[in-house]
């Protein structure tokens, strides 16, 4: 029945395994589906189910019905000595109109997509469905030579017609399978993240801060995690066919041209039947069928996957899309999330130093996010009131902002030398030393540690393997290239550390972004599908 307002349970729709979730989605709460008004995702999903529910019975009938073709074919290789009636010696032409309404039987079950494949062919954009036509109307063909030729050696192909109407089925039942998974993602009303490809006036930070990194061409892709409220161009997406089953035309004119030059090869004016019968298996042996499932099965898999971790593939297009950009961009919270940051330690001038210097550091980092926002505001015993923060400087190793009229200056010794300061540089590997200056006097030093869970290091291999770099955004002053080699490995991967200069850089949550691959959990099953 039709999925309630609050949400569609496709699991028990179809009768689908629930699946365990990670311990990483744990506390993710089930979430709410967008109302009808703002993404019509029950009218798709009724489209989806109907055609899901009509394509299970075309399955289960192709399937008796090639078996029942392979046996009539066969009948003498299974040692059926008995069926006088299935023999073509009794009689060519009850062989040839039975072969004929068997073929007649399987237009009709196949016909919507025919139709498709027809329509495909003839406007020179073909897809595999059109080799459904393309072979209907050979066997055709070849069953009224034979029957008004009384041509004694007839072979009945009704089976390989049979097997190519159930590849196609079952590539449709997949494909259909893979846009519920999808469906369910984009109808959420979580704040979803997004893989969004880079324009290039966009990407020019990136491209700047990579350059001579990797042998990359000016077309090179960058890609980014965005978090928006909705995904738009669902439709559209879903729509787009894989540029590569544009291949089928190809492979048509191919199979044509090798069915024609064997009929004129073995051209017989007393046995026009036999030679036709010669081009007709050409064409079977030539015409790659594999061509339904070399493009739904892999992405069915990923795409199953990926729906484990929440998050989907839009579309065949996304394929396409992501294949092999040159670097990926995501922010620092996605790697450094408030589990891999705590403190370890603090130095204070005081008492009030202590409570009001973590206090100022925690409205410095609020607006501009990051590991450090969340982690000082729960350690804040301090109220700021009537809390103003203007930015006046942002560097890679330091910032500083004046809060309620009050200078402050957070960031690493080597920030604070070019304001005449000799602070000693303690940090290693992944502890870093970070101080907070209020009104030109050191109130805190903060050591602090960072680390990296070991899945997120085997998604950045992974990257590297399949030929992607990474950038990350920050304004963590803390956060570098010698602390994050320190923790993974110094030179394993190609990654770069953006500093954001401005609050206007900061990340966002968008209210719409056109992506194909998006998550509604985390970062993590985002790129793990990305690499996938």
């Amino acid at each position: 029945e039709k999925p309630k307002d609050d949400g569609y349970d496709i699991r028990t729709v179809f009768g689908i395994p629930e699946m365990e979730k990670p311990d990483e989605e744990a506390d993710v709460k089930e979430e709410e589906t967008l109302e009808e008004s703002d993404f019509s995702a029950s009218k798709e999903f009724l489209k989806l189910k109907k055609e899901f529910f009509a394509c299970v019975p075309k399955i289960a009938l192709c399937l008796l019905l090639g078996i029942a073709t392979f046996i009539f074919e066969n009948f003498e290789l299974l040692g059926i000595n008995n069926a006088v009636f299935m023999r073509i010696s009794s009689d060519v032409r009850i062989s040839a109109l039975a072969g004929l309404q068997m073929t007649i039987f399987a237009v009709v079950i196949m016909f919507r997509e025919m139709k498709y494949g027809f329509f495909s062919l003839i406007r020179f954009k073909a897809q595999p469905e059109s080799f459904l036509p393309f072979l209907a109307i050979f066997l055709i063909f070849y069953q009224f030579i034979s029957l008004f030729s009384g041509y004694n050696a007839f072979v009945p192909f009704n089976f390989v017609l049979f097997l190519v109407c159930l590849m196609c089925l079952i590539s449709k039942w997949l494909d259909l399978t893979r846009k519920l998974y999808a469906l369910k993602i984009v109808s959420s009303k979580a704040v979803k993240y997004s893989l969004v490809r880079m324009k290039k006036t966009e990407s020019a930070p990136e491209r700047e801060a990579t350059s001579g990194m990797m042998d990359l061409s000016e077309d090179a892709k960058y890609i980014r995690v965005v978090q928006s409220k909705k995904v738009s161009s669902y439709k559209k997406r879903t729509a787009d066919k894989m540029m590569y089953k544009r291949l089928s035309g190809v492979f048509i004119v191919a199979v044509l041209i090798a069915a024609v030059a064997t009929l004129i090869l073995t051209r017989n004016e007393e046995r026009f039947a036999e030679s036709f019968r010669i081009a007709f298996s050409v064409v079977m042996f030539v015409t790659p069928f594999s061509l339904y499932t070399v493009f739904s099965l892999p992405l069915y898999k990923v795409s199953k996957r990926a729906s484990r971790s929440g998050t989907a593939i839009i579309g065949e297009a996304a394929t396409m899309e992501y294949c092999a950009p040159a670097f990926v961009t995501f922010n620092d919270t996605d790697i450094f999330t408030e589990k891999n940051v705590w403190l370890d330690e603090v130095s204070m001038k005081d008492s009030e130093s202590f409570s009001k210097g973590l206090a100022y550091a925690s409205v410095v980092f609020e607006p501009i996010s990051g590991p450090l926002n969340k982690l000082l505001a729960g350690a804040v015993d301090y109220e700021v009131t009537n809390e103003t923060v203007e930015y006046v400087d942002i560097s890679d190793d330091g910032l500083e902002a004046v809060v309620n009229r009050e200078r402050v200056r957070i960031g690493q010794a080597s920030y604070f030398e070019k304001y005449g300061y000799m602070l000693e540089d303690e940090s290693d590997r992944n502890y870093r030393i970070m101080y907070v200056e209020i009104g030109n006097v050191i109130s805190l030093k903060i050591r602090l540690v960072y680390s990296i869970d070991k899945d997120f290091e085997k998604i950045l291999q992974n990257l590297y393997k399949s030929g992607m770099g990474i950038v990350i955004r920050t304004s963590d002053p803390n956060i570098n290239i010698s602390m994050l080699e320190s923790i993974i490995g110094t030179g394993r991967f190609p990654i770069k550390i953006l500093k954001y200069r401005t609050e206007k850089e900061m990340a966002v949550v968008r209210e719409s972004a056109d992506s194909g691959i998006v998550s509604k959990g985390k970062t993590r099953p985002l790129l793990e599908t990305l690499y996938r």
